[in-house]
């Protein structure tokens, strides 16, 4: 199944993320900064700028709960799971010095009653602020004796963790073109961006624990039928006992929604789009073009980290991973007219039940139709998704 994708990535500028003000009010020590992202559609939506902390290097762990998470390269991390929303003194810089230059948060929250169009708080909401921030409620046995109004109804917290990720992690080289930031295509969960880094074997590191079955079809084991598309016995039965167990579980959930409410109908997100044919002009442009032999290109492990997911895959983790774009994972040379003359690795795809449960690796094949375009196919789904490069220069204005 190929289904067309041509996405539009652009920026929304209706609806900032992050807007500072150089004419906003100047408090000494502040740790949040309130900004007007509000949009005529939400006047009651509320937005503050949180300074953060580096998380020492020396305590970072595989299991460490931080952003940029430890697979992605960057020049430093800060905590993104906190008990206290971020409002503890451990999580706000002392001093100068220690405020991150390349982590921040962003907190959001809505407040009832008395809904204002402007983000300009009252004495009484800047204090009550503070004694929040920093762990305290003293006003909390208060609010029944204030007027009502003065401190609205302030509801769903949610606090977002930013980071930035070394350039060099996604800027392409002529030895690594296909390094950078994609758009891809996860049908019901719709578009979500991902890393794509190019790595060499002294750097790459070791392999995930949930590919150690699959390694036998990677390195190109003994394969059944023409060697094309079809995998060993051991590893096609695996992967259908992986797919067949994903799905009785969400059978299970689904079924236990229909329990609760039998009025709604269940919608299955996760249904792959039928055929619509492929739609769009993909231009190849092969890894030996240029002055560059193909066999410096076509060397190393290319890996994609998902730097926004979904209820199954979440950001940081592995999307799809093919361990070597050389001679042991070449697959073939395309033969279907939309990919002719592309080449074709080995790959393994990223797959889990909602919540990131029992999460697998499945058997797929990359393909590499050009610098800018890459197609994924998942083998146990029949079905090719694709990844369109993100141009990050013309989305900033650089020539």
């Amino acid at each position: 199944m190929i289904i067309g994708f041509e996405p539009q990535v652009k920026l929304h500028l209706d609806a900032p993320v992050l807007r500072l003000s150089t004419n906003g009010d100047k408090r000494a020590g502040s740790q949040e900064v309130l900004m007007d992202c509000s949009t005529p559609n939400s006047p009651g939506l509320r937005t503050a700028f949180v300074l953060s902390t580096d998380h020492p290097e020396s305590l970072l762990t595989p299991g460490s709960a931080v952003w940029p998470s430890i697979s992605i390269p960057a020049p430093s991390r800060t905590r993104n799971l906190s008990a206290s929303d971020f409002t503890s003194s451990a999580h706000r810089p002392r001093k100068p010095s220690d405020i991150s230059q390349s982590t921040f948060r962003i907190r959001k929250w809505v407040e009832y009653h008395g809904r204002r169009s402007s983000n300009h708080s009252s004495p009484y909401e800047a204090i009550d602020r503070l004694t929040t921030a920093a762990g305290l409620n003293i006003f909390a046995h208060m609010a029944s004796s204030i007027p009502r109004g003065i401190f609205p109804d302030r509801r769903g917290d949610r606090v977002t963790t930013f980071g930035t990720i070394s350039p060099e992690a996604y800027t392409p080289t002529r030895r690594k073109p296909w390094r950078g930031i994609y758009c891809g295509d996860y049908s019901g969960h719709g578009c979500e961006f991902l890393l794509v880094m190019q790595l060499d074997e002294a750097d790459a590191g070791p392999l995930p624990q949930g590919l150690n079955w699959l390694m036998e079809w990677l390195t190109g084991g003994r394969h059944l039928g023409d060697g094309r598309n079809e995998l060993t016995t051991r590893t096609y039965l695996r992967m259908n006992e992986i797919l067949t167990d994903m799905a009785v579980r969400d059978g299970f959930r689904r079924r236990a929604g229909d329990e609760q409410d039998d009025d709604q109908n269940v919608v299955d997100d996760d249904g792959w789009e039928e055929p619509e044919g492929v739609r769009g002009d993909l231009a190849r442009q092969t890894g030996a073009d240029g002055a560059v032999d193909p066999a410096e290109v076509y060397t190393g492990r290319m890996v994609a980290l998902k730097l926004t997911g979904d209820p199954h895959i979440p950001r940081g983790e592995i999307s799809f991973i093919a361990p070597d774009l050389g001679d042991k994972g070449f697959q073939r040379v395309a033969d279907e007219e939309i990919f002719r003359g592309a080449r074709v690795v080995r790959s393994a795809g990223h797959v889990a039940n909602r919540g990131f449960i029992h999460d697998e690796y499945i058997p797929s094949e990359l393909i590499l139709v050009s610098h800018d375009t890459l197609a994924q196919y998942w083998k146990g789904f029949g079905h090719i998704s694709f990844y369109k490069r993100v141009d990050i220069d013309a989305l900033l204005g650089i020539a």
